[in-house]
């Protein structure tokens, strides 16, 4: 995150979840069906079915509304950092990197009484187009849980990120381009990480941040930040 997030997150005691629709991948939280094949031969009514493919209208309807129902907030689960992390997601110069794990957030959260459907878990990563979650000749389902798991995938493109995620839908009706999630930060943050080229006066305003928050961390810079070995000669 930049500095201006960062700030943010500390003064408000939240983190950002972000709408589904603001994400630059416009394939967030999109979902495939098997096609619905009307019978030829049947015991149902021809009112009955008629009915069933107007629930299977209104279910495709749900499905292309899920990405502005949906709001996220991502991680990375590698255990080392990365240069293309760093350059996408923050800054190399002047960017911020919060550390934290799984048990952390989840003692850390508090998900707002408005927003009782939510849910954290690993991205699963696909080829191609995304699983077919769903098979209209069979039934059709209106569940938090089936909205989970399609804001669960991505393409393998992005499979670098090794991303995890956590997640609440809204009912529809949230104007904003995501919400602020309360958390305690003292029980959230492990570590502060500074990016790799920083300025010294950047890196000494995100310790005095750090300090002035009474965050109990050390921010340090990047492991990316370290000098160059001195090469030595093969004959002293």
């Amino acid at each position: 995150m930049d500095l201006t997030k960062f700030v943010s997150m500390l003064d408000s005691s939240a983190v950002w979840f972000a709408r589904a629709d603001t994400f630059e991948d416009k394939w967030e939280a999109c979902s495939r069906a098997v096609p619905y094949l009307r019978p030829a031969t049947t015991s149902a009514s021809a009112t009955q079915l008629r009915e069933y493919e107007d629930c299977l209208r209104k279910h495709h309807k749900w499905r292309l509304e899920l990405r502005r129902r949906s709001f996220l907030n991502c991680w990375t689960l590698a255990e080392s950092e990365s240069i293309p992390l760093w350059k996408i997601y923050a800054s190399f110069n002047a960017g911020i990197v919060i550390q934290s794990t799984v048990d952390k957030f989840a003692k850390a959260v508090r998900f707002p009484e408005a927003y009782p459907a939510h849910t954290t878990g690993r991205v699963e990563y696909y080829d191609g187009l995304p699983p077919r979650v769903f098979d209209y000749n069979i039934s059709v389902e209106f569940s938090w849980k089936k909205k989970f798991v399609i804001n669960l995938q991505k393409r393998s493109c992005f499979d670098f990120e090794k991303e995890w995620r956590a997640i609440v839908v809204g009912n529809g009706h949230d104007k904003g381009r995501g919400v602020q999630v309360p958390v305690v930060l003292g029980d959230l943050i492990e570590a502060v990480v500074v990016s790799p080229a920083a300025s010294a006066s950047f890196f000494a305003s995100v310790v005095a941040l750090v300090q002035r928050f009474g965050l109990n961390v050390t921010a340090r810079q990047s492991e990316f930040a370290r000098s160059r070995p001195r090469q030595t000669r093969p004959v002293s």
